[in-house]
């Protein structure tokens, strides 16, 4: 919520003038951010989400499906203080895409590179079959969203606690020669 910059009330979200004093208040215009600026945050944060979400795939004895993706892509958002749910999204999306990607490739890769078949790294209890696929499918970029809206959440909460521990609370007092402020 803003506050007024002259008295330190608070101010409705629409408010030409401050209730209290009068003052006008100028809305704060925001420049559009540059696409480099932009590519190069959402590789940056897709780069590390992947890197960190690849090392807990690789050091689980278990497969985890989506889960360190998702548990990744909330702590990056977290991180990188993404307010915006455009943001939060495109850096939870990119963090997945990225993971799978990288991931398959390496895979596809090493099995190109060594003539292996595709179906020796796995035992035979553990093969995917088009029920996987289509799981992982569905559930990957549902879970991106969803942890794109909680990674903003978080750091909205967060947000507010920081704007009201970090704004200075004046006083106001009537007395018999006007108005006095105060910090």
């Amino acid at each position: 919520m803003p506050y007024c910059s002259n008295c330190g009330s608070q101010l409705p979200e629409d408010a030409g003038f401050c209730p209290n004093c009068g003052t006008s208040i100028k809305k704060k215009e925001e420049a559009p951010r540059p696409l480099g600026e932009l590519i190069t945050r959402f590789l940056t944060t897709g780069l590390i989400g992947a890197f960190l979400s690849l090392m807990i795939h690789n050091l689980s004895p278990i497969y985890l499906y989506f889960i360190p993706s998702f548990v990744v892509s909330v702590f990056v958002i977290y991180l990188f203080r993404i307010r915006e749910l455009k943001d939060s999204l495109i850096t939870a999306l990119s963090i997945y895409i990225i993971t799978v990607y990288v991931w398959n490739t390496l895979i596809l890769g090493y099995l190109y590179a060594t003539n292996t078949p595709f179906v020796a790294l796995y035992s035979p209890s553990e093969v995917p079959d088009l029920l996987d696929v289509v799981f992982d499918g569905i559930l990957y970029p549902f879970s991106a969203f969803i942890a794109g809206y909680v990674g903003m959440k978080i750091n909205q909460k967060k947000g507010k606690r920081e704007e009201i521990s970090t704004k200075p609370h004046y006083g106001r007092e009537e007395g018999p020669g006007g108005v006095i402020y105060s910090i």
